[in-house]
Formats: structure tokens, sequence, C-alpha cells
């Protein structure tokens, strides 16, 4: 595409070269340059792209989008000034991939807890129903043909329109997408308009980005009440606290659980699943799943509402609910001789419901490993220490991704929240935590591993070192029989 193209669009500040680049790629990451790639020195809340201009066009950039000034410009280098350019970084990426968010309908799901799971129930569903269906997420990326491990839960707008574009040529009729409120804050979805909000719930998580919870609702309310189609519907579980920030204005499209008009009711769980009614003015559902954990209750509903908003047929949704059998690392069972899940419960509000969960599977003793991530919201970890050791008869405080931070004092302050008197060990190496978990289960025992769940690598001192709850549970049970 010709970089004349590309600023008949936007409103640059100052160019300085010629306009007739032939521009091959785009990207923010010096280190993905080709030659013929636009590079956009995008200046973020760490580090200012200007400081790997000379890197990218050491690689073949023949582009450079800025917002601070550069001192020295080299020859045969075009370089193009705009103002406020991470805002308008997502529409010249679209632009560029040839508006790909307007061929496809996007589902957003928001919300503290619960993303994953949803995205992975309707990602199920649509593609069971005949629409093939994208996603975008913690888990996986998939644009239809092909399955990516994530960067982040939300990418940047160039992984993004990149990923659209692929599911349009891969003849995707949906993406259904985590939106995280990082990606909120950072506008890397504000080109795109939602044709369904789903809304899972709110509770403490990234103080240590959001500064506090009004902040962080603010955050979560900016795809509920901007980003959404005129013709878009919103599916909503009503929170206790921050409706009012949440939503701006209620409108009539709305689908809300708010536990009167819509209501789950007479959820059950056993060792198959769990079972419940979704209750609406005088009728209702029952929904069956194989899915551990009374708050997949709200996921599954939630699912199933948006599904029915876009036109299939009850019926046709609730017999694919069923088929549908686990979500990895949440709530995810492991082995079958023993009572063993792992789940990426990382807050104090989903390490909570987790161990609710285990508490009503018939059981002897649970059993609890957990840590907390460093360089994160440490408000979180002494209430994740009281948690743990509250509704658990064992716990293993251990390592999760500590990064830069060390592991030590990660640990003491999980440990400034423990019940007195209650049962805990520290084992920080994780690895160890976990085979120490399972030496101590007896029959009838649950282990919850929480904090990882699918997660394939621990981050220690920036480096990714291979490790999966998974597969480490796997190892020790055929290590031991």
């Amino acid at each position: 595409m010709k970089l004349r193209k590309i600023l008949d669009n936007i409103s640059a500040t100052n160019v300085v070269g010629s306009l007739d680049k032939n521009i091959l790629d785009i990207t923010n990451n010096s280190q993905k340059v080709v030659e013929g790639s636009a590079f956009f020195a995008v200046k973020g809340i760490q580090f200012d792209g200007v400081k790997f201009v000379d890197d990218a066009i050491s690689r073949g950039a023949k582009v450079v989008f800025h917002e601070s000034d550069i001192e020295k410009y080299q020859d045969g280098i075009t370089y193009v000034k705009v103002e406020n350019l991470r805002k308008k970084e997502p529409f010249i990426t679209s632009f560029f991939y040839g508006n790909p968010e307007k061929e496809i309908a996007i589902i957003g799901v928001t919300g503290t807890n619960g993303k994953s799971s949803t995205v992975s129930i309707i990602h199920f569903l649509l593609n069971r129903l005949g629409k093939k269906c994208g996603a975008v997420g913690t888990i996986a990326y998939d644009d239809g043909k092909d399955i990516y491990t994530p960067t982040h839960t939300t990418p940047d707008s160039f992984v993004l329109s990149k990923l659209f574009r692929s599911m349009v040529n891969n003849g995707c009729n949906y993406c259904v997408m985590e939106v995280s409120s990082h990606s909120l804050v950072m506008d890397r979805v504000s080109h795109i308009k939602f044709d369904r909000v789903l809304f899972t719930n709110i509770s403490q998580d990234h103080l240590d980005f959001h500064v506090d919870m009004k902040s962080y609702a603010e955050a979560k309310s900016i795809l509920l009440n901007n980003l959404l189609k005129k013709d878009g519907v919103r599916i909503i579980s009503k929170p206790r606290d921050y409706y009012n920030i949440l939503l701006s204005k209620v409108d009539d499209r709305d689908i809300v659980i708010d536990g009167k008009k819509i209501k789950i009711d007479s959820v059950e769980q056993s060792d198959k699943g769990t079972i419940f009614n979704l209750v609406w003015d005088k009728d209702f559902v029952t929904i069956e799943s194989k899915l551990f954990g009374k708050f997949q209750s709200e996921n599954l509903a939630l699912s199933y509402l948006a599904l029915k908003s876009l036109g299939f047929k009850s019926k046709d949704i609730l017999e694919n609910i069923k088929r549908f059998k686990n979500i990895s690392g949440r709530m995810e069972r492991v082995g079958e001789k023993k009572l063993i899940f792992i789940d990426y419960a990382h807050t104090p509000e989903a390490l909570k419901k987790v161990l609710e969960t285990a508490k009503d599977i018939p059981h002897s003793k649970i059993i609890t490993v957990f840590g907390c991530g460093g360089d994160r919201d440490r408000s979180k970890r002494g209430i994740m220490g009281n948690i743990a050791t509250t509704y658990s008869d064992l716990s293993i405080i251990t390592d999760d991704n500590p990064r830069f931070e060390d592991s030590d004092k990660i640990i003491s302050d999980i440990e400034k929240g423990v019940v007195k008197g209650s049962l805990y060990k520290i084992v920080s190496n994780r690895r160890e935590a976990i085979r120490t978990a399972i030496g101590e289960m007896n029959r009838d025992d649950i282990l919850i591993i929480a904090g990882k769940g699918h997660e394939n690598y621990q981050d220690i001192c920036g480096v990714k070192r291979v490790f999966s709850d998974r597969d480490t549970v796997l190892e020790f049970l055929n290590d031991k029989h």
C-alpha cells in the first residue's frame, strides 16, 4: 500500500521524505520489521518507541510514524509525525488491512473473571451451529484455520487487524474476543464496533495499573458505553457494585441477569458437571453442562443469552452446551483416579469461587496450591492468603510468575493474610509444591492448583521458562502408578 493512500486518511503534523513509498508491512515492534515495513514509534507507558527507530531502520523499515521528536533523520527514510499516534494507530492498522472488522460480526466479552470461559463456550457453540467463528483471548488466538499462542489477552491493533483479516479470508462469520481493561485504556480496540458486548463481573484485579476500583470500572465501561453498534445488544450479569459507572444509560435492548427479570436458579453440582435453570418472566430453560463450578453457570447463561439474541434456536443451543466438555485451565480435571483440578484463578474472587466449588464436590479434605504474580497488584496477596486458608484444609503457598520481584517477598505478603491457626506450608518451587500436594492426598481429597491454569511457562526475571501445571501433575501421577 502506498504511504500517500494512508496519509489521505489521517492528519499528519509533519512529513519528511517521499510520500510514494510502498509499504509492505506495519509494526510497532522493531524486532518484527521486515524490508519495506512502516515502523510505528508509539509512546507507551514504560518506553517511547523513538528509542527503537534506528533498530527498525537497520532491519528494513522505510517509513517511520512517530509522535516524539526525532533528533536525526536518515536519508531515504520517510518520517511521519502524528499527534496522539497511539489513538490513531488502530485506525491506520485497520485501514492497511482493509478494515476487516467491518466484514465480520464481533462479540466482545469483558469482566474480571469468566472472560476466557465465556469466549470458549461461545466459540464452541457458534462453530457447532454452523457459523465459522474465530477467537481472541488468553487461551488462544484462532483465525479460522490456525491456532496461535497469545501474547496478550487482547493484542495490539497490529496483531488484531491482521487476525481479523485472516478470519475473513478463512471464511469466518464471527469473532468472539476477550476485551481487557488494559486494551480499552490503551485504545487497542477503539476502531471496533461490536455486535454484542458481554459483561461477566467485576472484582479486585489490576490495581497496579488502574490505581483504584472506580478507575477499573471506568475502563470496563468504555466497551459497554462507547463501542457497541447502534443495533448491537449488551448482555450483562449485573454486579453488586459500580453498575452506574459501567452502564451510563440503560437501553431497552439490554439483556440483564439481575436476579429479578432474569435470574439463575436451582444451581446443582455433581462430579459430572453443573445443572441450573435460567428463568425470565414466566418461562425458563434448564441448562446442563459438563463444566465444574457453580460460577460457570453465569458464563453459560451469558453465552446462551448471547446466542439466543443472535437468532439461534434454544433447543440447538442447549443441546450443544451439553456437548461442551471443558475449558483449558478453568476448573480442569487432570487425570482420572484423583480429584485434581487446575484453574487460572489469580484474583481473590476467582480463588474464592473455585474453592467454594470444591466444597460442593463430595470430598474429605481440600488441598490448595497457589501463589501471586510479581510486579502486579500487591494489595490482593494477603486477601488471597486469607481466602485459601479459610476454605482449604491445607494450603501450600508457592511461586506463580514472580517476574522481576523477589519470590520470598511475594510469599511473605501472602502469609500476612493467612488465618491464624490454619494449616499451611511454604514450598516456593512450584514443581515441588505440586509434588508435595499430591503426596499429601488421601482417597477422596480434592487438590486445587490455582493461578496459572492453561499457561505453559513460568515468568522468572523476564525469562519465560517452560512449565505447565497440567504436565507436572500428569508426570507425578504417572510416577506414582
